[in-house]
């Protein structure tokens, strides 16, 4: 039983799906990072040259969806901003796992119900037939 399942396990996981549940679950991952890397450097951006707090305000809640409070000191500002970009990123992640975890289901079930192949499949004997032998 065991040994059936790790063969067949062997020719899932070197089947075309299980290549493009690979090729979803990588791009996922490179996704959320490339995300997350693109959303710190746009945070820094925003965040060096306005001088006023409405124009700052006004650029990261179109960036991040949400305005931070008014009059925030730039220390506090530095955390809300932290904050809300852990959210985004917790969203990512949480997508990134979900990818792996249907491509980690969709090659133990090809592995699960594929028929092994050298098993040879003979019609099923009905009880009122006669064995010919």
């Amino acid at each position: 039983m065991i040994t059936d399942f790790l063969s067949r396990l062997g020719e899932a996981a070197t089947s075309t799906i299980a290549l493009a549940a690979y090729v979803v679950v990588v791009l996922a991952w490179s996704f959320r990072v490339w995300l997350r890397h693109r959303l710190q450097v746009k945070i820094e951006r925003i965040l060096e040259p306005f001088g006023s707090d409405a124009a700052r305000n006004e650029a990261l809640g179109k960036l991040l969806g949400s305005s931070p409070p008014l009059g925030l000191p730039k220390k506090d500002l530095m955390q809300w901003v932290t904050l809300q970009a852990r959210l985004r990123s917790q969203v990512l992640a949480t997508v990134a796992y979900l990818s792996t975890l249907t491509a980690a289901i969709v090659i133990i079930g090809m592995a699960l119900f594929q028929p092994v192949a050298h098993e040879v499949h003979k019609p099923p004997v009905l009880i009122d037939s006669k064995v010919n032998r």
